[in-house]
């Protein structure tokens, strides 16, 4: 189904990406003050830097090798948090509450 490992990590990150953003916009369901299409918009906003800047540091680590699969999906989760709480103020879903 994957041409090679890279490909399913990018793809684990980017499903990850995408179930942070539904939990979020559900959380944000009740807010009537944005809609849920501006924050949609938002969120894939910050998903686009994330994987900008997740590509960004691949390039610069190049010399480290191989990054492991678990580490490489935490730190780019991290990132893309990052983002979220820096354009927001906060984070819309605590993944940790669940």
């Amino acid at each position: 189904m994957f041409v090679g490992e890279e490909a399913f990590s990018e793809h684990c990150i980017n499903a990850t990406y995408n179930a942070y953003i539904c939990k979020a916009l559900e959380a944000f369901a009740e807010n009537e003050e944005v809609s849920r299409e501006e924050y949609h918009f938002m969120l894939t906003q910050c998903k686009e830097k994330a994987i900008r800047d997740q590509s960004t540091r691949r390039i610069k680590e190049e010399y480290l090798g191989k990054i492991p699969f678990e580490d490489d999906l935490r730190r780019s989760f991290d990132v893309f948090l990052k983002i979220v709480r820096d354009m927001f103020g906060f984070c819309p879903y605590d993944y940790r509450m669940g």
